[in-house]
């Protein structure tokens, strides 16, 4: 049994990219991209020694990690030391996703009480029984900072458990338009498997820059967003 892949990209400065090719190139051949942030032409598979060499010997000492749909509890100990690196001169753009989840037996949809405004951005879900309800995403100020608000169905995570790739490519032969008829029937088929407690609910994600996690839940819990954003009219 596969139990997991990690799944996460190593960006490091631009500046480092012949460099670290000129060293690579002593233990294997590969071929600098053309575009000056593609780091090579084809697929190089590097073992964890060489990789770590050629990037000291070329003079790098900073590499920025990116993951994407990781979802880590800021309490019960799974955050033991601050992850942020307080004290980097990049640190002021640190953006954090504080958010919380409500668990309900019903699937809440949301639109804006005032429909579409300034800085406001609807999407669609279930249609056409939502009545265009769906997932709000909304750019507002507090206190002369800026914040990006996402409030969405939980259901949006429970179809990704089963199928993250559900909407893919547009089909360009009739094989594949059945092909995903047969993914879209599997997942109603599993979500109608689920307990209404499973699928219902939504979740808040508040956004805002930071230079450490502490600093950033106490900008979101100062503003009272995730409480004041329940007024917003759900169905």
């Amino acid at each position: 049994m596969l139990l997991a892949q990690a799944n996460h990209q190593l960006w490091v400065d631009p500046k480092f990219k012949d460099p670290f090719f000129a060293r690579l190139d002593q233990y294997q051949i590969a071929q600098p991209g053309q575009h000056p942030l593609q780091a090579s032409q084809g697929n190089v598979h590097l073992s964890t020694s060489v990789f770590g060499r050629c990037l000291s010997e070329a003079g790098c000492d900073t590499i920025r990690l990116k993951a994407y749909g990781q979802k880590i509890p800021i309490d019960g100990g799974f955050v033991r030391q601050e992850p942020a690196e307080v004290d980097h001169p990049w640190a002021i753009h640190i953006e954090w996703d504080i958010g919380c989840s409500y668990g309900s037996e019903y699937i809440w949809l949301f639109a804006g009480t005032d429909g579409r405004q300034h800085g406001m951005e609807h999407y669609p879900m279930l249609v056409p029984g939502s009545g265009n309800y769906g997932s709000v995403n909304i750019k507002t100020t507090h206190r002369n900072r800026h914040f990006k608000i996402k409030v969405y169905p939980r259901l949006v995570h429970v179809i990704k458990s089963f199928n993250s790739r559900l909407q893919a490519s547009v089909p360009k032969t009739l094989q594949g338009i059945r092909n995903q008829a047969a993914g879209a029937l599997r997942m109603i088929h599993n979500l109608a498997s689920k307990e209404d407690q499973a699928v219902g609910g939504f979740r808040i994600e508040v956004t805002v820059k930071a230079k450490s996690l502490r600093d950033a839940q106490r900008l979101v819990d100062d503003t009272g967003f995730p409480e004041s954003l329940l007024l917003v009219e759900g169905r």
